[in-house]
């Protein structure tokens, strides 16, 4: 996975220039260590103090692995969660896109979308804001951005979208955060005229932290 998700616009500071937020990497960095440190285990004696030491050595260096993903993510969902009265997330069938093809697992649990996704929840609810999350059947990537029209087909490695309506070029990715934002635009809206709770999911602690937050951009921020 090149990037770790896409906005709908671009964030000083969390994205590029296009929207993209960068994916850290952060097993793959340690994959190298890992791998030398499996072989000494596997070759070290069942029951010997080495091994003992080599197995300590490797839990540690997966401690931090995992220490600094959810770091990397803490101040990711802080700045969407405050930043914006909106976030939209598109619920994405993680365990299907791993089960394809194996290097594509490695990778989703490498991002952990859903630990993102699980983060944004209870801090926009921490922060008076809504979650939305958009159904997984919503053709975002096969939709035009601009004028509406739907591809009968999009292939995965097709990463540039092209508009056989209005010419539209764009990445596929920000072209999909941009529907999405549509769609969770129109959401809000559909719910909010029939007065109906339940944009935002539960959260692990149900009542809103009582602390003071920074003002949200009157905005929405949509990640794909």
């Amino acid at each position: 996975m090149k990037h770790l998700a896409t906005l709908s616009e671009p964030v000083a500071g969390v994205t590029d220039a296009a929207g993209h937020i960068a994916n850290p990497n952060v097993l793959v960095d340690q994959l190298r260590r890992l791998a030398k440190l499996d072989r000494a285990v596997a070759r070290a004696q069942k029951g010997s103090k080495n091994r003992r030491r080599l197995l300590g050595r490797r839990a540690r260096l997966y401690g931090r692995i995992t220490k600094t993903r959810l770091l990397y993510l803490h101040d990711l969902s802080n700045s969407l969660a405050g930043g914006y009265d909106i976030v939209a997330v598109e619920d994405l069938n993680v365990t299907d896109m791993a089960n394809r093809k194996r290097h594509l697992g490695r990778a989703l649990a490498d991002v952990a979308l859903a630990e993102l996704a699980r983060q944004l929840a209870y801090k926009t609810t921490d922060h008076g804001h809504r979650l939305v999350t958009v159904d997984r059947f919503y053709p975002s990537s096969k939709t035009c951005s601009a004028c509406g029209t739907v591809k009968a087909k999009l292939p995965l490695w097709e990463r540039i979208f092209t508009c056989d309506d209005c010419d539209l070029t764009l990445d596929r990715d920000v072209n999909a955060a941009r529907n999405i934002a549509t769609e969770a635009k129109r959401i809000v809206d559909r719910h909010d005229q029939h007065d109906v709770a339940g944009l935002r999911p539960e959260t692990q602690n149900a009542d809103r932290r009582p602390h003071k937050t920074n003002p949200a951009h009157a905005g929405l921020a949509a990640v794909a």
